[in-house]
């Protein structure tokens, strides 16, 4: 089950994996999952009220859902895909 709130968030993307660090009050909540437990990812945009976002799902070797991130439109999913394919991993993109 999804659940999206619009919560600032930050993205990384690098070399070791990817990383969400999102504020949450006077606190943070960062949650990374490196390259090698990530299989491959699927982006899709959903419509959340009035709003359209893109979710990026990263996906372990064996399919299931390890996490689950909101991203902007504005994301460049180009760029993201050049990162998966860098790595070795699909990413399926339904936009």
């Amino acid at each position: 089950r999804r659940m999206l709130s619009f919560v600032p968030s930050i993205v990384i993307v690098s070399q070791e994996g990817i990383n969400l660090n999102t504020i949450i009050g006077i606190g943070a909540h960062l949650a990374f999952w490196p390259w090698h437990m990530i299989g491959s990812g699927q982006l899709e945009v959903a419509v959340v009220g009035y709003k359209s976002v893109r979710i990026l799902t990263l996906y372990s070797h064996d399919q299931q859902p390890i996490g689950t991130i909101g991203m902007p439109l504005m994301t460049p999913a180009e760029q993201l895909a050049e990162a998966f394919l860098a790595m070795g991993k699909p990413l399926n993109a339904s936009l």
